[in-house]
């Protein structure tokens, strides 16, 4: 993760502890979601993740706009924050 979305993420984190997700949602990730969201919060651009992974920069794209309509998010750092929160990947 950048140093730039580490310290925004951690601050509204410490700042106001809210989620956009209703408590009691369960969102359930592909395996594939899954890889796309860890590597977007360690601050990979959809073409670094579309090299690494064999897929077209699209289909990445895609796949992170379906992550956040599942999450009901918005923005890559509440996303960051999210995935944090949830275990699904570290600072």
């Amino acid at each position: 993760m950048s140093p730039q979305i580490a310290s925004i993420v951690l601050n509204d984190i410490v700042k106001d502890g809210v989620l956009k997700v209703v408590p009691g949602d369960s969102v359930v990730f592909t395996p594939r979601e899954n890889q796309i969201l860890q590597l977007l919060t360690k601050g990979e651009s959809a073409k670094q993740i579309a090299s690494e992974l064999g897929m077209s920069t699209k289909t990445v794209e895609a796949i992170r706009r379906h992550i956040m309509k599942k999450t009901k998010i918005d923005n890559l750092a509440d996303l960051t924050k999210y995935a944090i929160r949830e275990g699904l990947t570290t600072v």
